[in-house]
């Protein structure tokens, strides 16, 4: 029986494997076909938009008949979307990713990335019980496909900068440190600043500002140790580090974290980027 069994796993891992690789063809070659169509020799250069919303309108036919690599290629066009700030065709992408992986009657991790993508576009729209069913029903998915990895603590991160967007401090702060634990656990430390950062951020919202300036600090060390002192990273974080003294009305100290802020930013992103952070930290 137990040998049964094993070949049974054996044979739909097996099964699984292929349909995964004939995906990641399929994908590739639309992706290249999508690339190779533009002309080397054209005086006119095509915009990332332009490409993005030429394979968008593209899945469909190119890939009829081909599910799984349309909803794979819906949620990586979604996510794209989304980082432009391009909510709308973010939501409209990733809900025929979803649409498509309900169809065939499975979730995969590209479901819950779809998910992930549509909640932050709900949120930046501010629909935000959508926000909170896509994030919550993506959590689900990946919960039960992965377990607890880093992916999960992304998403109870989002999750807990929606509660504390909406002054749920306590739902935050669970979510946050719920993450936090996660990374900790797979020593992900690098990955653990958007924890202590969201923490922070609740903690300043609720005037705990010793607590805020504690993780901010954590934050700052983490940067310094992995970017060093001349990246925008660590910029922000001596920023945030700054306000936190600032709230605490210790402005003496926070005025150099200020300064050292703007300093970096002017050597890394130009001066016309750079903050004016600390005319309000000196008044």
């Amino acid at each position: 029986v137990a040998a049964g069994i094993g070949m049974v796993r054996a044979n739909r891992a097996e099964g699984r494997a292929r349909e995964e690789a004939a995906t990641a063809q399929q994908v590739s070659q639309f992706l290249t076909g999508l690339f190779g169509a533009s002309d080397p020799n054209a005086r006119t250069s095509t915009t990332l938009r332009e490409l993005l919303d030429r394979a968008a309108g593209r899945i469909d036919t190119s890939l009829k008949d081909q599910p799984r690599a349309q909803a794979n290629l819906y949620s990586t066009l979604s996510h794209v979307y989304g980082s432009l700030g391009v909510n709308g065709e973010a939501v409209k992408l990733a809900e025929k990713s979803v649409a498509l992986a309900d169809s065939l009657k499975e979730e995969t991790l590209e479901t819950a990335e779809a998910l992930l993508t549509m909640g932050r576009s709900f949120q930046n729209q501010g629909q935000f019980d959508r926000s909170r069913e896509s994030y919550e029903r993506a959590l689900a998915i990946r919960m039960r496909l992965a377990g607890e990895d880093i992916g999960v603590a992304t998403l109870l991160n989002n999750l807990g900068g929606l509660h504390g967007q909406l002054e749920r401090y306590d739902e935050g702060i669970a979510a946050h440190e719920r993450a936090l634990a996660i990374q900790e656990r797979l020593k992900s430390e690098l990955m653990s600043t958007a924890s202590l950062t969201g923490l922070a951020t609740i903690h300043s919202h609720r005037h705990e500002y010793e607590k805020s300036l504690e993780l901010d600090r954590r934050v700052l060390a983490v940067y310094q140790r992995v970017y060093g002192d001349q990246h925008p990273l660590t910029a922000g974080a001596f920023e945030n580090v700054g306000w936190d003294l600032k709230d605490l009305k210790r402005a003496a100290e926070a005025l150099p974290h200020a300064e050292k802020s703007l300093e970096i930013r002017k050597a890394t992103i130009g001066p016309t980027r750079s903050g004016d952070m600390c005319g309000g930290i000196s008044s």
